[in-house]
């Protein structure tokens, strides 16, 4: 009975998205200098059947002038807990936008830097794909038939509704976004990662 509540829920939520005609994405008004996401990894372990925690990531909005924005990447083991900036990079979002299954997804680049041991940031590609950002942040407009599935996101407070979107792409295969919040919609919930799913990240904070 409990199964066919839930089916029922989820098939009343993509009903609704079907109305709206389009899927969750993040906008440009969310993306606030300062602003930033932080998403733990973890590895599937056997013999213990558990997920043992490995590494923190981070992005920042470093800056936003018009349609162009910069973000800082960061990241640390698990147990130091301590980030470190390691790359940056630059996109346009309007390009993101536009891209969807067409060749304008697998040109949607960014231009990518990286913090060399000196501490300045050395160009590494003017064109470096834009999974970087993608990955992350659902900025493409997707019809809401492409939406495989929602559920709730477990252990998350009021456990925001998150959806899992039918993509050609690796980069998100397995993705699941949100679907509600001011701040965090069109973000990155959950990600298995594959071909045998033993590792993911999901959202921190």
């Amino acid at each position: 009975m409990k199964t066919r509540w839930l089916f029922f829920l989820s098939a009343l939520f993509v009903c609704s998205l079907s109305q709206a005609q389009e899927v969750a994405r993040i906008s440009l008004d969310q993306l606030v200098q300062g602003q930033s996401w932080t998403w733990l990894y973890s590895e599937w372990k056997s013999p213990m059947d558990q997920w043992n925690p490995y590494y923190l990531e981070r992005y920042t909005v470093l800056d936003r002038t018009g349609d162009f924005l910069t973000f800082e990447m960061s990241s640390s083991p698990y147990e130091e807990n301590q980030l470190k900036a390691h790359h940056r990079f630059v996109l346009d979002f309007r390009k993101c936008e536009k891209a969807g299954r067409s060749s304008a997804a697998r040109a949607f680049s960014v231009i990518l830097y990286r913090k060399t041991p000196e501490g300045f940031w050395e160009l590494v590609s003017k064109f470096h794909p834009g999974y970087i950002f993608t990955e992350k942040f659902n900025c493409m407009k997707r019809s809401a038939n492409e939406v495989l599935s929602i559920e709730p996101f477990r252990g998350f407070g009021i456990e925001p509704k998150i959806f899992n979107i039918n993509s050609r792409g690796l980069a998100r295969k397995g993705s699941w976004y949100f679907l509600e919040g001011i701040e965090n919609r069109g973000v990155a919930a959950r990600k298995s990662f594959p071909p045998d799913l033993s590792y993911r990240f999901e959202f921190l904070e």
